[in-house]
């Protein structure tokens, strides 16, 4: 009885034994398949991880791009408002100092209108009283009546034919309105005698005034 256990446990311990080596080698292969997974999440988790840092960097470089690019439009905004507000300032200068010099030839011009009025008004002037004097009138409006004949200074200019004294008696105000003993006023009496064009001039002279003659010059 005895050997019959001993020869069974002979013949029993070779398929225990490769049993046991089997499961050594599944262990040793889902250690090694675990391995090999632990390796790759960590690999995965290293590419994602520079994947990340990647985008993070393209990212950052996007927002860098778009920033500088903002601030160099900011900055050409801000330079073309400095221009146009330059521009700007440069016009009105300019348009200020036209306008200071076309105020200051007006101002000249107007100075030397008034100065040539004054020199003619007062040469005009001169003229009219010599003519009055010579002619014994009192006045530019005053009548000289003489053998119940009356006329004004303008009349007897105009009988003269003297285109000068009449245009010195419109410049100081003589009203050609005015009617002589005949019922004529200078213009009337002036047509009435130009027959042959001698009286043109003066007549020319006559309309050149506005009627009733021209402002009296002070």
């Amino acid at each position: 009885m005895g050997q019959e256990r001993g020869m069974l446990k002979c013949c029993m311990e070779p398929g225990e034994n490769r049993m046991q080596d089997t499961v050594n080698v599944t262990s040793f292969q889902a250690e090694e398949q675990q391995c090999q997974e632990v390796e790759e999440t960590v690999r995965q988790r290293a590419e994602e991880s520079e994947r990340s840092e990647k985008e993070k960097r393209e990212a950052e470089e996007q927002q860098a791009e778009e920033r500088q690019a903002r601030e160099a439009e900011e900055r050409r905004q801000k330079e073309e408002k400095e221009k146009e507000e330059a521009d700007a300032a440069a016009r009105l200068a300019q348009e200020r100092e036209e306008a200071d010099a076309a105020a200051r030839v007006a101002k000249e011009e107007e100075e030397a209108k008034r100065k040539q009025e004054k020199e003619v008004s007062s040469a005009a002037k001169s003229v009219v009283d010599a003519f009055l004097k010579a002619e014994g009138f009192k006045g530019i409006f005053a009548p000289r009546r003489k053998c119940c004949r009356s006329q004004y200074p303008l009349h007897r200019a105009v009988e003269q034919l003297d285109t000068e004294v009449v245009k010195a008696l419109m410049r100081c105000g003589a009203d050609q309105s005015q009617k002589n003993s005949a019922r004529q006023t200078p213009r009337e009496l002036a047509e009435a005698r130009n027959k042959k064009g001698d009286y043109d001039d003066i007549l020319a002279a006559l309309a050149a005034a506005a009627p009733g003659g021209v402002p009296k010059m002070m």
